[in-house]
């Protein structure tokens, strides 16, 4: 070893001479060793190593070696001593184990020869964390790769991140177009670990310049390799995009095909495609991107994506069948849409007809009159057959009627079995060429025919050996049979006449119209008999139903008929939209347009609407319009109308066996084939199911459910009533929605008078009263009658009816045991809407059960069992038993809160974590009115029902109904409310009025209590604005007041032209609104120059002004008046702005056109 003086003569002289020493030998610097693991400071040397010096520091003059290695190989230094530090046989400093203080300035000393200068070298050491996941993430992305796609709102932000790196990363957001790499505006930050740190990068309002679709970058930039890569990139597409405009291409196109959609023939730099699912909403199946490399990715198998962006569907399925949409970027961003329709050809490709050979011309041999039918079979979408003359010189010769067609649907193909009754006149020749074909919407597109010779048969003349060859009998059989069947008629004929004058006469009989009856069923046949029987059993059956309306369940004697009490609600339908992601629901004048409203034209319709919206009451409504034949009624010219009430129908897959037990009488003598028969051989049939929610079948295979999927009777007319969000899991592609949205205040009145309080003014202004203080309950008819006669009511009230006994409080007392009941049968994984008198005698005691029923809680019916197992006896095999089941829903969910809201305080108490089980088990998409009744009941229940709600995904609209049922203060859920207030805040026209009414309160409440509101969107029911200017008039009598802390208003109302004194109007209004900053207008036209006094008002607030009329936004330049394309791009030219009116003004001219068409 070099001894301590010599070594520091050496280092002086370095010191002197340092700048001036010359080598090609050097040490990289810096250089990143790895955290927590071996790492090496390496440098070149060129030349031979007399010894090597290592320092943990870059002042040598004062410090000794660390680790050094003498000119024999020996190691030595405190370094090496403690394990620390090792030098590799090239010279190379080893750290063991990095660990952060090793983050410093190292010097290497390097002597050739005791008589040189040594080589000095200093290098920088970095210390470095590689993060888990080493490429930039996209928060957005479900995916690791290098590409991602995802779906964002207008204003929803987009985070890139890389965590727990060290040194921290700088990342930067960029878009791509084909120009190259765009910066775009983004917010960076760094949050801080122990030794490692997190960064960030956000952006907002990524669709500012191509609206529909954009790809963006994420860009890590750092000096240490901590990367695997440095970009990843985010395909994202705008959720919100409004597509009023989009015009639809129709393909049509056969299953087992292949089909190519082209979204453009422009070059397109990126693309997305989307396909309508069941649900109506839009799924993307696959992407295109086309920069510097081609990436095309399909995420459905059975699609795929060509070179230039094509859709491929190279074997077309019926699944296939919807709507699909291609939102693409070429510099701006447009749409593309098609409607792919599927067919299936039959096979064989024309109509069989019964008797004939299928693959050769065809005589038949016929009666002078008879049936004929003809069959296609396997045809997808199913067709419309006819009967007729092949030749029109014919056809006098021949007559049809009765034409009647059958559809059997079969995994979405049909057989069309088409039947009618023909005659041949007298004077007709005895050949006739007759033709069954297609006929209706697809007759262009796919034309079947099938021509027959008729060859008929004359009194006159005796049958010929060739004609006793055709048709395969001897003459002789046929001779018997004739003979034979002339002495039957004979005797029957003389049969009927004896026991018709054995008969009393007509005026002597007890019931003339059972006599008329009687002697109509005599002389038709046994079907069209039976059906006459059905009818008038089906008749007498319906009067029980709808005679026997009680409005106010404790009040047993006084029934009425339905005519007496029935008031029209509010009714709305949901518009067949080609496109768009949002639901249109459009009003309806009565429910009788449902059979000719245009916008409902469907054999399959689904009727929605809260508990107590007067769905049941409809249907009996409907059954007496056809049970009295009214003139006005589009029901009047039906044969046959059924009405089910779906909860009744456990255990019951057969329609026909439904029928037979709820709807006949106990005598009947028609059976289930009888039924089937009927239903069969009847061309117009009206099926009215009840109550979808309580079916408790719904999971089984029944012919109810064959029935609403169109597997069953497709040419049946089928309406199903059921609660909001709770539809069929497989609906008919054909099916329409309509939807109640409940009584206005004139219909409440009438209701009360009609059903409740007659000329008791003074208790129909106690109601009133009540409904204004509690205006959740406004909307809904049946619960009128609720609050009227309940024991008890939501706020504790009752209302005494001075014609009844005093209802015993015995059920106000006590009435935990019902409400465990109600509780069970709404959160239960099986529907059990009804029990046994003796099983629910057995949880309530007799005397409360006698008590529910007496004040109409609780209502008895009776139903009928059938018992077919081994060895039962005869008398056993038909059972009639009582079912006890509450007399409405809300009757039960108001009882089922109440065990809610006392099971949640108790846990809430006792800081039991099992608050959440028991919420959980009540799904609030179908129950909502029990979370809303338990909110009114209990306080501390309230505010915990509250936040659990709000911690759900899309329940916003019921926790804004829970919060205004709560009693007392927000200020303990303050949170939720600035939550709630931090997201966009919807009022929609097809919102029910509660809804609107009760966001409209909570805004005001947010006001007073000082949250700020971040966006507020009214969708389609703007009407004006009030003449003092403090208040937005909405179209359902609510207003808008002046909102302190809203922060963006946005008004999306398609077609509407605006004037500038009722913009001018707006404007004014938004300027008492001091922290409104953001006005938007969408789908609407506005004037293209606006000259108003309060726009120099809203720049010196600093509020802008947007428009957005089709696919893009432009902002109004409040000095002048004019609209700017966004961030500063040109002015909206005049030419360009009248292009944009005139398609706004042409869609909704169609839309018109299309309702009235």
């Amino acid at each position: 070893m070099l001894n301590g003086a010599v070594l520091k003569a050496f280092i002086l002289i370095l010191i002197l001479n340092y700048f001036s020493v010359l080598s090609e030998e050097k040490c990289p610097s810096p250089q990143y060793l790895e955290i927590g693991k071996e790492g090496v400071v390496f440098c070149e040397f060129e030349t031979a190593i007399y010894s090597i010096h290592w320092y943990d520091t870059d002042d040598v003059t004062a410090s000794k070696p660390t680790i050094e290695v003498d000119s024999d190989g020996t190691i030595g230094g405190p370094g090496f001593t403690s394990g620390e530090y090792n030098i590799n046989p090239d010279g190379y400093l080893v750290v063991n184990n990095v660990s952060v203080h090793h983050e410093t300035k190292f010097t290497v000393t390097k002597f050739k020869s005791t008589s040189e200068l040594p080589i000095v070298l200093v290098i920088e050491v970095k210390v470095i964390v590689i993060p888990v996941l080493a490429y930039p993430v996209i928060d957005q992305c479900s995916t690791q790769e290098e590409t991602c796609f995802t779906r964002l709102g207008w204003n929803e932000q987009l985070t890139c991140r890389i965590a727990d790196a060290r040194p921290p990363v700088n990342l930067s957001w960029h878009m791509l177009t084909k120009a190259g790499q765009t910066s775009i505006p983004f917010t960076r930050f760094i949050t801080n670990g122990t030794i490692t740190q997190s960064s960030y990068v956000e952006v907002a309002d990524v669709f500012e310049k191509s609206p529909s679709v954009v790809l963006l970058v994420c860009k890590a930039e750092t000096d240490a390799p901590l990367l695997n890569r440095p970009e990843s990139f985010a395909l994202a597409q705008n959720q919100n995009i409004d597509l009023i405009d989009i015009i639809v291409s129709d393909v049509i196109v056969e299953k087992g095909q292949c089909v190519n959609l082209t979204c453009s023939n422009a070059d397109i730099d990126i693309l997305v495609w989307e396909k309508r699912d069941l649900e109506n909403n839009f799924e993307t199946i696959a992407y295109y991107i086309n920069f510097e490399t081609l990436i095309h990715k399909s995420l459905d198998g059975s699609v795929e994506i060509s070179n230039q962006g094509s859709l491929v569907i190279p074997d077309v399925r019926l699944e296939h069948e919807s709507y699909y949409r291609c939102l693409y970027n070429n510099g701006t961003g447009d749409v593309a849409a098609f409607k792919i329709a599927v067919y299936v050809s039959p096979s064989p490709a024309y109509p069989v007809v019964d008797g004939c050979p299928s693959d050769r011309y065809c005589t038949l041999n016929v009666e002078r009159q008879g049936n004929l039918t003809c069959t296609v079979k396997g045809i997808r979408p199913a067709i419309e057959l006819q009967w007729m003359v092949h030749y029109e010189d014919s056809i006098d010769q021949i007559s049809f009627h009765n034409q009647q067609s059958k559809i059997l649907t079969n995994d979405g193909t049909s057989d069309v079995i088409h039947t009618t009754e023909y005659k041949v006149r007298d004077t007709a020749s005895d050949r006739v060429t007759v033709e069954c074909y297609s006929i209706g919407a697809r007759k262009d597109s796919l034309a079947l025919s099938t021509t027959i010779d008729l060859l008929i048969a004359r009194d006159d003349v005796i049958p010929t050996a060739k004609n006793q060859k055709e048709t395969g009998f001897p003459i002789i059989i046929i001779v018997i049979v004739l003979v034979v069947s002339f002495i039957l008629l004979v005797a029957g004929v003389i049969f009927v006449i004896i026991k018709l004058r054995r008969r009393p006469k007509p005026d002597t009989l007890s019931n003339e119209e059972n006599f008329d009856l009687k002697e109509t069923l005599l002389n038709q046949p046994e079907v069209a008999k039976n059906k006459t029987l059905l009818v008038e059993q089906l008749k007498g059956t319906y009067a029980n139903f709808y005679n026997a309306i009680k409005p106010v369940p404790y009040q047993r004697e006084k029934t009425y008929c339905v005519q007496s009490v029935f008031v029209e609600g509010g009714m709305s339908c949901l518009e067949d939209k080609a496109l768009g992601d949002k639901e249109t629901w459009e009003p309806m004048q009565s429910y009788q347009d449902i059979w000719t409203d245009p916008r409902l034209r469907s054999k399959r319709r689904i009727i929605e609407g809260g508990p107590g919206y007067g769905k049941s009451t409809l249907f009996l409504q409907m059954a007496h319009d056809w049970c009295s034949n009214e003139g006005k009624s589009a029901l009047k010219n039906v044969q046959i109308l059924i009405l089910l009430k779906l909860r009744q129908l456990a255990g019951i897959s057969s329609i026909y066996e439904a029928i037979r037990i709820f709807l006949l009488p106990r005598n009947s003598k028609l059976k289930n084939q009888d039924i089937e028969s009927i239903l069969d051989q009847s061309s117009s049939v009206v099926m009215l199911f009840d109550g979808f929610d309580e079916y408790p079948d719904y999971e089984n295979t029944t012919d109810i459910l064959d029935i609403i999927q169109s597997k069953m009777y497709p040419n049946f007319d089928v309406i199903l009533t059921t609660r909001l969000s709770d539809l069929p899991k497989d609906l008919a592609a054909e099916t329409k929605r309509l939807r109640l949205t409940g009584f206005g205040s004139e219909a409440q009145h009438t209701y009360l008078r009609k059903a409740v309080t007659k000329d008791d003014v003074a208790a129909g202004e106690r109601i009133q009263n009540v409904l204004y203080e509690n205006p959740s309950s406004e909307t809904s008819a049946k619960f009128l009658s609720f609050l009227s006669c309940m024991p008890i009511s939501v706020r504790g009230r009752k209302f005494k009816d001075e014609n009844v006994e005093q209802v015993d409080l015995l059920i106000e007392r006590e009435h935990k045991s019902l409400d465990k009941i109600a509780f069970e049968s709404i959160s239960g994984t099986e529907r059990k809407t009804c029990w046994k008198r003796s099983e629910i005698a057995d949880c309530l005691g007799e005397s409360l059960l006698v008590q529910c029923l007496r004040v109409g809680t609780l209502q008895e019916e009776e139903l009928t069992e059938f018992h077919d197992s081994p060895g039962i006896r005869a008398h056993e095999h038909v059972e009639y038993i009582t079912n006890v089941t509450f007399y409405h829903e809300l009757f039960c969910e108001w009882y089922a809160a109440h065990h809610l809201a006392d099971a949640v305080e108790k846990l809430h108490n006792s800081s039991d974590e099992g608050v959440s089980d028991v919420l959980d088990i009540v799904d609030p998409s179908k129950h909502q009115y029990v979370f809303r009744f338990a909110c009114g009941i209990n306080l501390t229940a309230a505010d915990v029902i509250i936040r659990y709600l709000s911690g759900l995904i899309g329940r916003s609209e019921i926790v804004i109904m829970c919060i205004l049922e709560r009693i007392g203060s927000v200020d303990k859920i303050l949170d939720v409310m600035e939550n709630l207030c931090s997201n966009p805040i919807q009022i929609k026209a097809d919102n029910s009025k509660i809804l609107n009414r009760s966001t409209l309160q909570l805004l005001e409440i947010a006001d007073l209590k000082e949250v700020s509101v971040s966006s507020l969107i009214v969708s389609e029911c703007f009407h004006a604005v009030e003449e003092s200017q403090k208040a937005i008039l909405l179209t359902f009598d609510l207003q808008l007041p002046i909102l302190s802390t809203l922060r963006e208003l946005i008004i999306d109302q398609s077609g509407k032209e605006f004037q500038e004194e009722e913009l001018n109007d707006v404007f004014t209004y938004i300027a008492n609104c001091i922290q409104l900053k953001i006005l938007k207008f969408s789908g609407c036209i506005l004037p293209d120059v606006i000259r108003s006094t309060y726009m120099q008002i809203l720049s010196t607030n600093g509020a802008t002004v947007s428009w957005y009329p089709l696919n893009n936004w432009y902002i109004l330049d409040l000095s002048s008046g004019y609209w700017m394309g966004r961030k500063g791009q040109a002015r909206l030219s005049d030419e360009e702005y009248e292009n944009k009116v005139e398609r706004i003004r042409t869609m909704r001219q169609k839309n018109k056109e299309n309702v009235r068409s």
